[in-house]
């Protein structure tokens, strides 16, 4: 057990390398504990495990200039209190991954998936994770690969469709609120939304490209009846 005590652990790109086959526990008994890297650029890395390594996250704060925390094969991860944070991703899982508590906080997304589980069936709040699914076309995300607790699914803003062979998945909560969105016909030109039509959650970015025919220009564009521009 790694006992951060309120301490600081600060590396300008790898806090923490373990690379031995071990089981490693970090707690932080008095609060505000922080393994960290001090640069931002690409491999600042908070800990980063090799192969065959168990570690349990209960406390502390785990801060990476890409990832706090990046796995090789073999890992298991337990997420169970602490914050988790990375300016890409918070995790990078090639092994099992199990999530019951905590906060994972990634600036693009919050787990990068290339191998292996994720667990989120005792989580009790898991709405708003987003996975970075590298695991190929043809995998569907089941209850086998990833299990959530009764009442969560996942969606996509994309649908299907992989951008830079990734798909960008993020569970919800089945009972919230989504929005409609479609583009009504217009005359001497054209709409194209970068979602295409569908209902959506609250924050899924949706780019609106009007397109006007030769010797037109778009005039306003309105939403919900309000011109916006």
């Amino acid at each position: 057990t790694l006992d951060l005590n309120g301490k600081t652990i600060e590396q300008p790109t790898y806090a923490m390398n373990i690379d031995a086959a071990v089981n490693i526990k970090i707690v932080d008994t008095v609060g505000n504990g922080v393994i960290k890297t001090s640069q931002s650029e690409a491999g600042a890395i908070a800990v980063w495990t090799k192969e065959d390594v168990n570690i349990t996250v209960d406390g502390g704060t785990l801060q990476g200039g890409v990832s706090a925390i990046f796995t090789e094969s073999n890992t298991t991860v337990t997420v169970t209190g602490g914050t988790l944070k990375g300016e890409i991703f918070a995790i990078k899982v090639y092994g099992d991954l199990t999530v019951t508590g905590g906060s994972l906080e990634g600036d693009l997304y919050d787990i990068q998936w290339i191998s292996g589980t994720i667990d989120f069936s005792a989580n009790p709040n898991p709405a708003g994770i987003t996975l970075a699914q590298f695991l190929g076309e043809d995998v569907v995300l089941d209850g086998t690969l990833v299990k959530l607790p009764d009442g969560y699914s996942f969606y996509s803003s994309k649908g299907n469709e992989r951008e830079d062979e990734i798909l960008i998945e993020t569970i919800y909560n089945i009972d919230q609120t989504k929005y409609s969105v479609t583009a009504q016909d217009t005359t001497n030109g054209s709409f194209e939304l970068s979602t295409g039509e569908g209902a959506f959650l609250p924050g899924t970015e949706v780019i609106v490209t009007a397109t006007p025919n030769d010797g037109y220009v778009v005039d306003e564009i309105l939403v919900n009846g309000a011109a916006i521009g």
